[in-house]
């Protein structure tokens, strides 16, 4: 377990900003006071040695992050599962027409009256 610290040992309000970008107001606990957040670098040290990770402290995001890729990427890589997909060759287009030939063949033949089908006595009386 990889841990990444940001934000400040002395801690500092959570802003809530309005869908224009802008800040409108702090987050409030249930008696009304500002809620302050702060970085416990200790507790995320001891977490990322006993997940077997590293704790890297990102004074900017780019910075902290780019850190904790490298450290990622040296981890032995290996493969966890596999997925095999079949593709099928269609070919229910050939039932299809031939179905639809036999279907015109009936109405042509016994669906009307016309001169070559009288010829052709289907049932013999």
């Amino acid at each position: 377990v990889h841990t990444l610290g940001m934000g400040l040992s002395k801690g500092g309000p959570i802003p809530i900003y309005n869908k224009y970008g802008n800040r409108t107001d702090y987050r409030k606990d249930r008696d009304g006071n500002t809620i302050i957040s702060k970085l416990d670098e200790q507790l995320l040290q001891q977490i990322a040695s006993a997940g077997k990770g590293t704790y890297v402290r990102a004074n900017n995001s780019k910075a902290g992050l780019s850190t904790l890729f490298a450290e990622i990427n040296k981890m032995e890589k290996k493969e966890i599962g596999t997925m095999v997909f079949t593709e099928y060759k269609d070919r229910f287009q050939l039932f299809i027409g031939l179905a639809l030939l036999l279907l015109l063949t009936d109405l042509i033949l016994l669906g009307r009256k016309n001169k070559w089908s009288n010829r052709i006595n289907f049932y013999k009386d």
